[in-house]
Parts: C-alpha cells; structure tokens; sequence
C-alpha cells in the first residue's frame, strides 16, 4: 500500500539542488511544491515575518531541508505593459533550497490559474493577465 503525503506538510518537486545553481536568485513557478519558498531572507517585505521557535521541515527530492520562518515576500514580476509587484504571504524561509518557489498549488486555489503554453498567471474569475513566466533551464521563472 502506497502512502498518501500529509497535505499540511510543505514538500516541492523541484528537480536540481545544487549550491550555485543559475537559479539561485531567481522566483520560478513551481506545479509540484504545496508552498511557497525563499532561499533568500532579504526577501521578505517589512512586517509580520514569523520566526519558528523550533527549525521546521520541507520534503526536496527524498530530503529533509530546515525551515526557519514565514512572512510575506514581494515577487518583481513582468505584468502586460510593465513591471510590477506580485505578493505573497505565508512565504516559507528555507536557505538551503536552490531557488525561490511560487507555489501553483497555493495560487489555484486562491483563483490564479497559468497558462503554460501562452507562460502566463491568469485571474481565473476574469481570465486578466497578472504576470508572465518565461522558461529558463527547465524552469518557469517569475
């Protein structure tokens, strides 16, 4: 019998952990992570940042990686026409992690849906363009 994963447990499937990734700095789409990530605390945006008493745990790739924290983050983001700003909250803060992570599945079910062949985040209820996506190294990056 197959286990079935905790669904309140943070894991990603992301496929490369590698210390100098090209990734590194950047924010890429993620479909198999059921959080959002930094690997960068920088990120966070002034305010509410949770620091955890006790270091949490993100499954990568059969792995334990450490959590410290969770707080909200500004993502620069290529909207139609510009530059803009994307938010997240609930942004966990895993140092050892090879990239930044949105999470596809956090963003689904607060209604943002991505249109993988045209590389863009939608709204779901009015189908307007939030940001755009373009593959790098087999990645979506934000």
């Amino acid at each position: 019998m197959e286990a079935i994963p905790n669904p309140d447990v943070p894991s990603t499937a992301a496929a490369t952990h590698l210390p100098d990734h090209p990734l590194r700095d950047a924010v890429i789409w993620d479909s198999g992570s059921n959080c959002h990530i930094t690997n960068d605390k920088s990120r966070y945006s002034p305010g509410p940042y949770h620091e955890y008493r006790t270091p949490g745990t993100v499954h990568y790739k059969g792995d334990l990686l450490n959590s410290y924290g969770s707080g909200t983050v500004e993502v620069k983001a290529d909207y139609p026409g510009g530059k803009g700003i994307f938010i997240l909250r609930e942004v966990v803060y895993v140092p050892d992690f090879f990239t930044s992570v949105i999470s596809h599945h956090r963003l689904k079910k607060a209604g943002y849906l991505w249109d993988d062949e045209g590389n863009r985040i939608y709204e779901q209820k009015t189908r307007q363009v939030i940001f755009t996506t373009t593959e790098f190294n087999g990645h979506y990056v934000v």
